[in-house]
Formats: C-alpha cells, sequence, structure tokens
C-alpha cells in the first residue's frame, strides 16, 4: 500500500455510455492506453477505441496510461492513471510501491482462488512494480504464470465456431479464412515455421495496440496501422466477439456461452501478457506467451526478454541480452532453457526434468554450438543440468534481474 504521505499521481475518472460495437472493453479490465489530440482536445485511445475526455486532464498527448474499466450505473466507467517513469529515470511523486509491498491479504485471496501452490510472498515478486493494486490486473498476471494456458484450444474452438457461421452463411466465409489463416501463423504445425510465428508473438506483445495505434495516427501512418490490426490476436478476437451476426447465429445453435468462455480466457491471456510487459517501465524486457495445440508436440511456450548491461538503453541489443523460455513438450517433458549474451558470449543452460533428457541435449551440444556459432555467437558454452520442475521458483529467481542482481546461470 502507498504511505499515508506520499503524493499520488493524477487520475481522471469519467463516465463512457457511447460504447461502440465491436468493443474489446468490459468491467474489470486494466489496459494500457495511449493520450491523443492537443491540449484542450484530447482522448485517450484504448483496445483499439478512442475516448475524448472531456474538461482539463492532467494529461500531454503522447503519455501512456493505464486504463481502469468499471462499472457505472449507465455504462462503463473509464479510470485513467499515469504509467509510471521507468527505473533508472527521474521519477515523478507518486511512482507506485516496489510489488514486494502487495497487501498480502488481497494475494492469499487471488491465489486460493486460483488453486495455486504459489506464497503470497512469492506471487508478490512476480508482479510488476507499476501494477496497480487492482484485484482484477493481479489476478491477470498471476493467472499468467500459476495456471495451465488454454488458449490454443480455446482459439482452435473460436475459429471452429467461426467457421460454421461462415459454412451458414451467418458472416462471410473471409472472415473465418483469415482468422484461420492467423492461427496458422501462431501455432504452426511444421517446425520450420516456429520462427516466424515467435516474430510474430513478439511483435504483438512489444508494443500495446493502443499505444500504437498512437503513434501511427500521430505520424498519418493509418495504412500500416491497418496492417497491423489485421495480423493482431487481441483485436481480432476482440471483434469476433462484437460480431452481431455471428452472436446470433452463435445463439440459434445454442453455442453462445461456449463461445463467450473461449474468448473470454484468450482475451485475459492477453491482457495479463500485456500488463507483464509493464516491467519494461523499470529495465527493457519483453515478454510473450505462444499459443500452443493442446495435441502437438509444445504445450507450453512463455518467453522473456531481459536487456542486460547498465545505462539508460532503452532498446534490447543482441550482444547482451538473456532470453529465458519456459516450454512444456510432449516428448521432453517441461524444460527451461536461459540464453545469457553478455559482451557477445553466449552461455546456453538446458534445465529438465529426465536424466534421459539431460543425457540427450549434452550429446547434441556440439550441433547448438555450430548453430549458434553461425548466427553470430562463437563459441558458446551449452550445458544441460536436471532440474526438480518448480517453474515458480525459477520464476521468481529470474524476476530478481528486476533488483539490479546477477541471476546468472
Amino acid at each position: 500500500m502507498h504511505d499515508a504521505g506520499s503524493v499520488q499521481p493524477p487520475s481522471l475518472t469519467f463516465a463512457f455510455r457511447d460504447l461502440p460495437a465491436p468493443s474489446a472493453l468490459r468491467p474489470g479490465q486494466v489496459l494500457p492506453g495511449a493520450i491523443q489530440g492537443t491540449p484542450g482536445s484530447l482522448s485517450v485511445q484504448v483496445a483499439g477505441i478512442k475516448v475524448p475526455i472531456e474538461g482539463a486532464p492532467p494529461f500531454q498527448p503522447g503519455q501512456t496510461v493505464l486504463v481502469e474499466i468499471l462499472e457505472g450505473g449507465e455504462g462503463l466507467v473509464l479510470r485513467i492513471s499515469p504509467q509510471a517513469a521507468a527505473a533508472g529515470s527521474d521519477a515523478p511523486p507518486g511512482t507506485p510501491p516496489p510489488a514486494a509491498s502487495r497487501p498480502p491479504a488481497l494475494l492469499t485471496s487471488i491465489l486460493d482462488s486460483l488453486s495455486t501452490s504459489l506464497t503470497a510472498d512469492t506471487a508478490a515478486r512476480l508482479l510488476p512494480a507499476n501494477l496497480p493494486e487492482n484485484q482484477t490486473a493481479l489476478r491477470l498476471i498471476l493467472a499468467l504464470f500459476a495456471t495451465p494456458s488454454a488458449m490454443g484450444q480455446d482459439l482452435q474452438e473460436i475459429a471452429a465456431l467461426l467457421s460454421q457461421g461462415a459454412a451458414a452463411g451467418a458472416v462471410p466465409p473471409e472472415m473465418a479464412e483469415n482468422f484461420m489463416r492467423l492461427l496458422g501463423r501462431l501455432m504452426p504445425a511444421e517446425t520450420a515455421a516456429f520462427q516466424h510465428a515467435l516474430e510474430s508473438m513478439a511483435a504483438g506483445g512489444s508494443v500495446a495496440m493502443e499505444a500504437q495505434a498512437a503513434l501511427a495516427l500521430a505520424s498519418g501512418n493509418v495504412d500500416e496501422l491497418l496492417r497491423r490490426l489485421e495480423t493482431d490476436l487481441r483485436t481480432q478476437v476482440a471483434q469476433l466477439r462484437g460480431n452481431k451476426a455471428l452472436l446470433t447465429y452463435l445463439r440459434g445453435i445454442n453455442q453462445i456461452r461456449a463461445f463467450d468462455r473461449a474468448v473470454n480466457r484468450v482475451l485475459e491471456r492477453l491482457d495479463g501478457a500485456q500488463l507483464q510487459n509493464l516491467r519494461t517501465l523499470e529495465r527493457p524486457y519483453l515478454f510473450f506467451e505462444m499459443p500452443c495445440d493442446p495435441n502437438g508436440p509444445l504445450r507450453r511456450a512463455q518467453i522473456h526478454f531481459f536487456q542486460e548491461g547498465r545505462g539508460r538503453r532503452r532498446s534490447f541489443d543482441a550482444k547482451n541480452v538473456t532470453v529465458a523460455i519456459d516450454l512444456a513438450t510432449a516428448p521432453l517433458g517441461d524444460l527451461w532453457i536461459t540464453l545469457n549474451v553478455v559482451r557477445g558470449h553466449c552461455a546456453c543452460w538446458f534445465r529438465a526434468t529426465s536424466a534421459d533428457v539431460v543425457q540427450a541435449i549434452d550429446q547434441g551440444a556440439p550441433e547448438l554450438v555450430e548453430s549458434l556459432d553461425r548466427i553470430g555467437y562463437p563459441k558458446a558454452h551449452v550445458k544441460a543440468v536436471l532440474w526438480d520442475g518448480n517453474r515458480e521458483e525459477t520464476l521468481t529467481n529470474l524476476m530478481r534481474h528486476f533488483s539490479g542482481l546477477d541471476v546468472s546461470a
């Protein structure tokens, strides 16, 4: 909690009744947004929607903000708060407290609802310092790491229902085709397409779509924004939820509840990932979770990027970076892979829960060393070790990057 004497950052709360359809806004969300316009005529861009702001709000054009969606008497209520300055800059008064100061009772209540073995102390260390003390936001982040993802299965269910609607003439066939094409890029059946899927998810996770929209509109490059919207998973799913023709068809075949549940679960995972990326206000960081085919070889894939080194660099340097990959696979079980690159030298550590898998990775290490050499990391060190599979403990240690501690494997 904030100290009684601390200065709180300015915020603005106002009703929003003219909600367009389709809409990606629903009560309980906490989303990143961007302020647009000119002083005296400002609006906030959030979830693909531009909302005018009346009066003299305490914000500036181009400023990034957090938008909390609340239930109002006659519509939605938006509470807008500025995002705090990044660590290493001259932070203004009102910078949020460290994540470890989150109320233990609130964290315990959320953890109980998730049926996880995480403790409140451990959970607090997983939270971005700039995450608001909001139960929904806290739950989205903790669910991201404490509960299995069904995003791939949910996306397949959404795609199947959309295809049924297209076959019945309820929606245009190209709508289903475009969505299936998007899933094909994000959940490739062939290993060769895996790199493109990684790049697509990284591009979507690196900058919130609201911020991308603000930048595109400010520069006048609207065509590029439209192309990005077509390939942004969150935007596509939110648009389906607001498609009246599709919803009418699904009600008619008694599938509307299954569709709503699948859509809500997907959006919650994507919202949690965007909130996790508030970590980039502390130091250069990127997180994304890939949707996985439940019947495929890859069952979970969460990836973290950290810029290494000191200074105020706000972008990634391939010669000084740590990449942590949390995987669950059908053939090899759980894996935790860490690539630590310092001044161009790469050390790659594999943690595996089976001695046979450790041995197999060690035997294949020379081939991986050659591959790393070809992409610019000569004489890399590759090693596999036996691991107890405790993802929560390993993840908590990983988050010590934000305390400035050396967490190299």
